[in-house]
């Protein structure tokens, strides 16, 4: 209640409501500073070398060749690949056997690094990518693929009736290797169709979105 009604005047009706009013306008300067200050502190931690790394899809499944993502490691601290989870609702899959790692080097061909997996999702050799210390350098990255058997694979049959909300969920569990024992897990979803290799025909309209 504003104001006792058999007394109110117009006087006591501002004075109520302006405190209200202030209450409100209070409230939604304290969520704004708070948000500023969150900004803030994660601009202070990407320039002290704490941000967070990403993951990405560096290259989309297409013509039966596989998806190959991307962790950008946006920190000082050496960040390895330790554990891969797979989520595809709706369709089922093996577990995956190998991550395939790409070394590039600009004197030499891609070399290939398979790095087993075992049944429970934890990789047998650990891969990492180094430190963002030169920051006017790009930092480093860590480009993979995923694979489910070994040799060719295709799995157009499985994915004959899939859509674009049939989507595949990839979760990594990432370690910072400066001996505090800090993780990280990164996650990222992606249409069936571009994590799966098939040889499924992609019409213009799909290509564009």
């Amino acid at each position: 209640m504003l104001c006792n009604k058999p007394q109110c005047t117009l006087q006591d009706w501002l004075s109520a409501t302006s405190g209200w009013a202030g209450l409100v306008v209070a409230i939604f300067a304290a969520y704004y500073v708070y948000h500023q200050l969150s900004e803030q502190r994660k601009q202070t931690a990407f320039l002290i070398g704490d941000g967070t790394p990403t993951i990405e899809v560096f290259l989309c499944s297409m013509h039966g060749q596989r998806a190959i993502f991307r962790i950008v490691n946006w920190n000082r601290r050496v960040f390895s690949i330790r554990r891969i989870k797979i989520e595809i609702p709706g369709f089922i899959t093996k577990p995956p056997v190998r991550l395939v790692f790409f070394e590039p080097n600009s004197e030499a061909p891609v070399e290939k690094l398979p790095a087993p997996i075992r049944p429970n999702g934890y990789l047998k050799e650990v891969h990492a990518a180094n430190g963002w210390l030169d920051r006017q350098a790009a930092p480093h990255v860590l480009d993979f693929e995923i694979h489910f058997e070994d040799g060719d694979e295709d799995f157009s049959e499985l994915l004959k009736h899939a859509t674009v909300a049939d989507r595949a969920r990839v979760h990594v569990s990432c370690h910072y290797e400066d001996g505090l024992g800090k993780s990280e897990t990164l996650s990222i979803s992606l249409e069936a169709l571009d994590f799966l290799p098939n040889s499924i025909k992609r019409s213009d309209f799909d290509m564009a979105e």
